[in-house]
C-alpha cells in the first residue's frame, strides 16, 4: 500500500499545528478576458438592485470583487455577497460560512452548548487527515468578560454604547459565544480551507444583527467594552479614506458656506424617522436609487432655489457624478435666461456671482 500521499497530508497537519504556512492543493485558474467581460456585465446589471447590501448597491467594482473572491472559495457569487463582508480592508464571514468551508474540506466540526448566556459554548474540529487529534475552542461569558467584550453587572452580561443602548454582546450573547468558538477552532485547524477568511465581522469591530449580518456601522472598542457613539458608517469611513488619498491642492481654497443638509426620503423612510444627523446621512447613502430625471424636472418647475437644493443633494448622494451637476447647472441657466424678472436672473448665493450657475 502506497502511503506517500497520507504521509504528506500528516506533515501538512503538523506544520499547521506549529503555525507554519501550508501550501494549498486546490488549482486556481486566472479568469480569461471573456470571463472577465461576462463578470463585468453581470456586476453592472446587478448593482442596480435595491435588494443588495448597501456596500454593493451601485458599486459594480465591489460586486466584481465578490465574484472573484467567491470563485477563489468555490462558492456562488451571491453566497459571497451575502456571506462575505469587508471590514477595514479585511474580508470577514459569518460563522455559518466558515463552518461550511470547514465541513466541505472533509473535516468534522462539532458545535455544542451556547443555548443561553450561562452555558459555555465549544467547537471541536477533527481533520480528515489526522483523526486522532481534536482542535477545540471553549467560550464562556467569563472569557468574554476577560477579553473586555462585556461587563458583568448584577450577574448578567452587559455591553452598552455611549448612549446606553445594548450592543451585540449583550443582545446575542449565546450566538456570539458559538461564533467565537467556531472561528477560533477553524483558525487553528483549517487555515488551508479558509483562504484567509478567518474572522467574523463582529471580531473586527462591525456592528451586527441577530443573524450575524453587519448593520453598516463600525464599533469603537476601548478598555470598557464596545461603544459606537459617533463612529462613522462603513460608507463614510471609505469616503474619508478616499479624501485622504487625493493629492493636496496647490493653494488653499476658501471653505464653502455651511448649508442645511438635504435629505432624500424613500417610501419606507421619512424625515420624521431621521432623529439625528447620523441617521440622515445614512438615509442619503442607503436610500433607494433616485430618479434624477424626474427630480430635475420637478426642481426646474419649482425655481432656481429648488435647483440649488437639488445640486447639493446630488453632490452628497453621488459625489462622482459630475455630469449630473452640470445638467442641474444648465437647467438653472436656462431658467435664469427665460425669466423676465431681473432680480431672479441671478440665483442668490451662486459662486462667483455667475447668474447662469446653480453651482
Amino acid at each position: 500500500m502506497d502511503t506517500t500521499e497520507l504521509r504528506a497530508q500528516l506533515e501538512d497537519t503538523r506544520r499547521a499545528r506549529r503555525g507554519e504556512l501550508v501550501p494549498v492543493q486546490r488549482r486556481l485558474v486566472t479568469p480569461s478576458a471573456d470571463v472577465l467581460d461576462t463578470d463585468e456585465a453581470y456586476a453592472e446589471r446587478l448593482a442596480k438592485s435595491v435588494l443588495l447590501p448597501s456596500h454593493y448597491r451601485r458599486n459594480p467594482a465591489n460586486i466584481l470583487w465578490a465574484v472573484e473572491f467567491g470563485r477563489m472559495l468555490g462558492i456562488p457569487p451571491m453566497a459571497a455577497m451575502l456571506g462575505v463582508y469587508v471590514v477595514d480592508g479585511s474580508p470577514t464571514a459569518r460563522a455559518s460560512l466558515i463552518g461550511f468551508l470547514v465541513r466541505r474540506a472533509g473535516h468534522k466540526l462539532r458545535v455544542r452548548g451556547g443555548q443561553s448566556w450561562t452555558e459555555p459554548a465549544f467547537a471541536e474540529i477533527i481533520r480528515h487527515d489526522d483523526p486522532d487529534f481534536a482542535f477545540r475552542s471553549d467560550w464562556t461569558v467569563q472569557r468574554a468578560h476577560e477579553s473586555q467584550l462585556v461587563r458583568i453587572e448584577r450577574g448578567r452580561p452587559v455591553a452598552r454604547d455611549s448612549r446606553g443602548r445594548p450592543m451585540p454582546w449583550e443582545r446575542y450573547t449565546p450566538a456570539l459565544l458559538k461564533a467565537r468558538a467556531i472561528t477560533e477552532a477553524a483558525r487553528d485547524a483549517c487555515q488551508d480551507a479558509l483562504f484567509g477568511l478567518q474572522y467574523t465581522p463582529e471580531e473586527l469591530g462591525a456592528d451586527i444583527d441577530e443573524h450575524g449580518h453587519p448593520t453598516g456601522h463600525l464599533l469603537d472598542i476601548d478598555g470598557a467594552g464596545y461603544h459606537r457613539g459617533a463612529a462613522p458608517t462603513l460608507d463614510e469611513a471609505m469616503e474619508k479614506a478616499q479624501e485622504h488619498a487625493r493629492p493636496a491642492p496647490e493653494q488653499e481654497v476658501a471653505a464653502e458656506p455651511e448649508r442645511e443638509q438635504i435629505v432624500v426620503t424613500t417610501p419606507t423612510s421619512t424625515v420624521d424617522d431621521l432623529d439625528d444627523t447620523e441617521g440622515a446621512a445614512e438615509a442619503v447613502l442607503n436610500s433607494d436609487p433616485i430618479d434624477w430625471d424626474a427630480a430635475l424636472a420637478e426642481a426646474a418647475g419649482a425655481g432656481v432655489e429648488a435647483l440649488r437644493d437639488l445640486w447639493w443633494v446630488a453632490r452628497r448622494a453621488e459625489p462622482d457624478n459630475v455630469d449630473l451637476r452640470h445638467r442641474i447647472n444648465a437647467a438653472g441657466a436656462q431658467l435664469a435666461d427665460s425669466s423676465e424678472d431681473p432680480a431672479s436672473a441671478e440665483p442668490p448665493g451662486a459662486p462667483g456671482g455667475e447668474a447662469a450657475s446653480v453651482e
